[in-house]
């Protein structure tokens, strides 16, 4: 019987080492995908662009790219990305050029920053009448045809991966893995009959998933960084969630585990002080 729940316990612990790992990522995918690499690519690209269009000193590129890279913009990247992903995949859904609209508003609207990192007055107009020119209108509306015309073509395993990708990073995903570790927590405990022994298995778990994640981390970032250089694209990758995420796996996984062991010393000593009493008792008896 022990070996059984000994068995079980571990098969539940090592279901739960994954839970812990899917909820991480599902909380680190986004920013390392949309908000951080799509969004570096798109801002990169658009500066290139910007700078060249308005004939600006390339040396005041990186200058330019540090105005534009705010949560704003981010912001407008991740909602242009998610309304490609959302065209992609129904094909009843028309792409909204609008959110491209936003990109270039928000530029257009910051001259005031952009001008004072280059140090001198920017001329907007050729880039306000670019943005109200018809062949703007023809290009978003070009764009949004590409997308369209992309929802009906792609094939099946594109479409499954992409809303496999938004259900991952879903608030009703993180909910579900929630729900699904307290309930493993809860047959633990079931199976030890034990308030206080599965701190130990959860901090282990943690600690597991805290690690492997801070290793994937590192070699996300190198292989994404590799994989850019080779299209000539330098952009800084930031993996912050996903580290900090790891680390705080990890330490408060080993406290779980010190915690378990304290409790467990405890009532051990408890118990045996109350036995020594209880000899002490019946000796004097």
């Amino acid at each position: 019987m022990k070996i059984l729940k000994k068995f079980l316990v571990f098969i539940l612990g090592f279901i739960l080492v994954n839970l812990f790992g899917c909820l991480v990522i599902s909380f680190s995918l986004k920013e390392i995908l949309q908000e951080n690499i799509i969004s570096n690519v798109v801002k990169e690209s658009l500066v290139e662009n910007f700078t060249s269009e308005m004939n600006i000193e390339p040396d005041k590129k990186d200058e330019i790219k540090k105005v534009i890279d705010n949560p704003e913009v981010n912001e407008i990247v991740s909602s242009i990305v998610e309304e490609v992903m959302l065209t992609m995949t129904d094909e009843e859904k028309e792409f909204d050029s609008k959110v491209i609209d936003n990109l270039f508003d928000h530029i257009i609207s910051n001259k005031s920053a952009i001008e004072e990192v280059v140090g001198s007055s920017i001329d907007m107009s050729e880039f306000e009448k670019l943005r109200d020119s018809e062949e703007y209108k023809q290009l978003t509306q070009d764009i949004a045809e590409t997308f369209n015309e992309s929802s009906v073509s792609m094939d099946e395993n594109s479409k499954t991966a992409i809303k496999l990708y938004g259900f991952i990073t879903s608030t009703n995903f993180k909910i579900l893995i929630i729900v699904l570790m307290v309930v493993d927590v809860l047959l633990i405990m079931l199976i030890q009959w034990s308030l206080y022994n599965w701190f130990a298995i959860l901090g282990r778990a943690m600690v597991t998933s805290g690690v492997t994640l801070l290793i994937l981390a590192i070699l996300i970032n190198t292989v994404i960084t590799s994989l850019l250089a080779e299209e000539n694209i330098t952009v800084d990758i930031s993996l912050s969630n996903l580290i900090v995420f790891s680390i705080i796996s990890i330490i408060v996984g080993i406290i779980l585990i010190v915690v378990r062991k304290i409790i467990s010393n405890y009532i051990s000593n408890k118990s045996k002080i109350e036995e020594v009493e209880t000899d002490e008792v019946s000796t004097v008896s």
